[in-house]
């Protein structure tokens, strides 16, 4: 038995199947040879890869992959068995004692022509028996295609099937995809969601394509550039390669690989016909290309390096095909490029900015998450992939990064909790600048920052600190967020906060304020985030998801016309951030996202939500009461420590709204345990924080619970009478009797940081997450203590809640996806873990835990908003272009 089987599997099979060695590593499963103990034969347990197991849940994983068992053809492999074990998924097929084709085809590189034909003919009558019971394949490779005795056998239809019914999105946002570049067809490379037959067939004709030439139609170093090839070349006549293909052969394969799927056979059948009648697809072979691009021009050096970083080129009404092959250079055309991320790096779930672009448009540098780690990745526009920047793999626990680049493209600046750091782009140590904050670096190594509504201006190490501007209500001089600073580094654009009570984020203006003097001009449009090209605009968002340009002189300092929309459905960040980044040469680069910014949304565990009662506003740490009837959460607050929002009870039935807390009185509001008062944490100043409870309908006096001058506390979770609460006091978590708040001691303490502190419904178990492994993994351990500490999250967790009843705790993993972890046993152990849906919803992150569970343990209460990522990374080249109402216009 191999060390990799793992142990829980072995014991709960023992009685079926004696597990003997691995035998293969695939991109989804590990292959391990068995003996079947009741039949006496030989069986592959293909072992489903963790992630992989994690994304698509056993239940829903079990259920699909049964459907299989339905597909008995000659040319299929067999679904023998499956099921699932400890959170380990496995399913079972007979042993083949042959080869793969890939084997095959490694050894030998081409096959006989009849014999290609013939395996080509077999996979089709598979594949049409498949599609007959609305199966599609998506992952035909030459790997998948097994072959014993003469005869091909299709595998890996089963897994196929439960990632399709899991759903692909699911999918992309753990990193992992099904399908082989050099045998995805267009539509599948391009991530379309809908997939039909026609899929499988492209797959089965760069099969046959390599079975008859000895490589698959289309290769090159990189994913991506396989994948740009796929959607924008054309493959070479195969008889270029071997004259002895016969022309209807050639002809039925060219057709299997057509760009479009209406112009491929539309069945299996018909496929399989066509690579013995000499008829069927005459005259389809003069599609394919018979040379090397001759007389192709040579392409500008910025066109050859956006097509090395390309995996899909979609053009303004022109094709990609021809605008790689144009003799004369194009007017210039807005061509959109998809950026591919590393396999298992995706974006980062943060709120704030989460790319930039060097003013030449060369260099893209990305926030991203790997196994639960954070990075800053680059790529240049001639290299082929991102790396990560050495040095920057740590210390990024915020939830806000925010990076910028010097004018020469050379350092960069980011966020995290504490602090305002620089690092070269290449790597190496970062170098504390000042306190954490949104930051801008400006012609002439002029750096300003903006924290707290208030504009800073320093030197490249930090030194020669002043104010610009400083909020004043009185004077009428407003708040200033998002400083971008201008060429010259004499003025900057900023976000215009209204200096009136009760204006958000929603009232913000675009600015422009003079960096000596701090004198602002309002150019009276509404937006956030701005952002200087190159090309004389503007570029801002709006919190609709929606991105503009303005044209804007610089000598000036004015718009020269209306706004008009480049961008729809883009990520905005809860504090006005947006996912774009722009150059100075017409490039932008952007990510889309679905905005419900501060909405309440209820949800079922399928994932399914629907809009919660009450008004529209910027909530945060939404609670339901213990009978499910109201609502009490913070509404509207600027910033986690001093909330300028107010706390707010909402009725489910009717979606009355009532103050409980005035606005800064005070933040994290809990429902007591019989669901007749409201907690929440009030700040004294230098006499500390206090604990205070309220009656929610005002029926009684407030009671002070908890009064500390030097404790820092964060955040609170009472527990049942007669038991124990817990509370988060800086770095640890503190135990408390649940009637005597003051009598607190440390029961969480060590270097690292703990939060999110939950006690269980009976009161026995203590449930928090902390970053002491390096990343933040969800706990729990008996209250009061002693006993042993339980690892509940997998690869990443936090803000954990309990069930209702106590038997399972829901947690958000690092993967971004809800998880609800069954515990049993005593010692307490992890049962199960099923995963409800993908993480689409605001995180509180280190500060708090933003969301509920309703009394049926059936729905959670969630607030919609940032880190709703859809898709990767997309760039725009001659992004003006877009409109023709931008032409021309804002010459600096």
């Amino acid at each position: 038995m191999s060390s990799s089987t793992p142990p829980a599997l072995v014991a709960a099979l023992a009685d079926r199947y004696r597990f003997e060695k691995e035998i293969g590593q695939g991109g989804m499963a590990t292959v391990h040879l068995a003996h079947d103990l009741r039949h006496d034969r030989q069986v592959a347990i293909k072992v489903v890869h963790p992630d992989l197991a994690a994304t698509l849940g056993p239940a829903r994983f079990l259920a699909e992959i049964k459907t299989t068992a339905r597909l008995q053809h000659p040319h299929i492999l067999p679904l023998l068995d499956s099921g699932e074990a400890d959170g380990v998924l496995y399913y079972v097929m007979p042993f083949v004692a042959g080869e793969s084709l890939r084997d095959r085809l490694t050894r030998e590189q081409q096959l006989p022509i009849d014999e290609a034909v013939r395996i080509a003919r077999q996979v089709a009558d598979a594949l049409g028996h498949a599609h007959a019971h609305g199966i599609i394949h998506r992952d035909i490779k030459p790997e998948n295609i097994l072959l014993q005795e003469g005869h091909a056998l299709v595998a890996d239809f089963g897994i196929a099937l439960a990632v399709t019914a899991a759903g692909e999105a699911r999918m992309t946002q753990t990193g992992l995809s099904l399908g082989t570049p050099q045998y995805m067809s267009p539509e599948q490379a391009m991530g379309e969601r809908t997939l039909d037959a026609r899929t499988d067939l492209y797959a089965l004709g760069a099969v046959a394509y390599e079975m008859l030439t000895g490589e698959p139609p289309f290769t090159g170093a990189t994913v991506q550039a396989i994948v740009a090839k796929v959607l924008s070349a054309e493959p070479q006549a195969p008889t270029l390669v071997r004259k002895t293909i016969p022309p209807h052969v050639e002809g039925a394969v060219l057709k299997a690989l057509a760009k479009i799927p209406a112009d491929r056979w539309a069945k299996a059948s018909e496929f399989a016909a066509a690579l013995v009648d000499t008829g069927a697809s005459a005259g389809y072979a003069t599609r394919a290309s018979t040379s090397n691009a001759v007389n192709a021009p040579r392409m500008p050096m910025r066109t050859r390096a956006l097509l090395a970083l390309t995996t899909s080129v979609a053009l303004g009404g022109v094709g990609s095909a021809l605008w790689l092959a144009a003799r004369r250079a194009p007017a210039p055309v807005p061509a959109l490029v998809d950026v591919l991320l590393p396999d298992s790096v995706a974006l980062f779930a943060g709120s704030g900015r989460r790319l930039v672009l060097s003013r030449d448009g060369t260099l893209l540098v990305v926030v991203a998450t790997k196994a639960g780690k954070h990075g800053l990745y680059a790529r240049r526009m001639d290299e082929p992939e991102f790396r990560l920047i050495p040095g920057t793999d740590i210390g990024l626990v915020g939830q806000n990064v925010d990076l910028t680049l010097s004018p020469d493209g050379a350092s960069l600046l980011y966020r995290t909790l504490t602090a305002l750091v620089r690092i070269p782009v290449t790597g190496g140590t970062a170098q504390r600048v000042d306190t954490s904050g949104v930051a801008s670096w400006g012609d002439g190594d002029r750096i300003v920052t903006s924290r707290a509504d208030t504009l800073w201006e320093m030197t490249p190490d930090g030194g020669a600190k002043r104010v610009i501007s400083a909020p004043d209500s009185a004077a009428g001089i407003p708040g200033l967020r998002w400083p971008s600073v201008l060429p010259g580094g004499k003025h900057a654009l900023v976000n215009v906060r209204s200096v009136r009570p009760g204006a958000t984020i929603f009232d913000d203006h675009i600015g422009v304020i003079s960096l000596d003097d701090g004198r602002i001009e309002d150019l009276g449009i509404v937006g956030t985030n701005p952002l200087y090209s190159g090309t004389g605009h503007i570029v801002f968002g709006r919190l609709t998801g929606e991105v503009f340009a303005v044209p804007f002189s610089l000598r000036t300092r004015r718009v020269q016309g209306a706004p008009t929309r480049i961008l729809q459905d883009i990520w905005i960040g809860t504090a006005g951030a947006v996912g774009v980044a722009v150059s100075g040469n017409g490039t932008i680069a952007y990510h889309k996202g679905r905005s419900n910014l501060g909405k309440l949304l209820i949800v079922k565990n399928d994932g399914t939500a629907r809009d919660g009662p009450g008004s529209v506003g910027l909530y945060n740490v939404p609670r339901v009461s213990p009978d499910g009837q109201r609502f009490v959460v913070e509404r509207n607050p600027s910033t986690a420590i001093r909330p300028e929002g107010a706390i707010v009870l909402i009725d489910v039935r009717t979606g009355a709204l009532q103050q409980v807390a005035a606005e800064g009185e005070g933040m994290a509001p809990q429902w007591s345990r019989d669901g007749d008062r409201i907690t929440f944490m009030r700040f004294l100043g230098e006499a500390g924080r206090e604990i205070v409870s309220r009656a929610w309908d005002r029926s009684g006096e407030d009671r002070v619970l908890f009064r500390d001058s030097s404790t820092a506390l964060f955040d609170f979770d009472l527990g049942p009478a007669g038991g124990w609460s817990a509370l988060r006091g800086g770095r640890d978590i503190l135990l408390a009797p649940a009637d005597s708040l003051s009598q607190f001691r440390p029961f969480v303490a060590t270097g690292a940081s703990e939060a999110s502190p939950t006690v269980s419904p009976d009161g026995r178990w203590l449930a928090y997450n902390s970053d002491e492994s390096g990343r933040h993994e969800v706990y729990v351990q008996p209250i009061p203590g002693p006993g042993r500490r339980l690892q509940v999250s997998i690869s990443g967790g936090g803000e954990p809640i309990w069930s209702p009843e106590g038997g399972a705790l829901f947690y958000r993993s690092a993967g971004q996806l809800i998880v609800a972890a069954r515990l049993n046993g005593n010692p307490l152990r992890v049962v199960r873990w099923d995963t409800l849906f993908v993480d689409r919803f605001q995180r509180g992150g280190a500060l708090n835990t933003n969301w509920s569970v309703f009394p049926s343990g059936r729905e959670f209460l969630m607030v919609g908003g940032a880190g709703v990522t859809v898709g990767g990374v997309k760039l725009v080249v001659n992004w003006p272009q877009l409109t023709a109402s931008s032409r021309g216009a804002g010459a600096p």
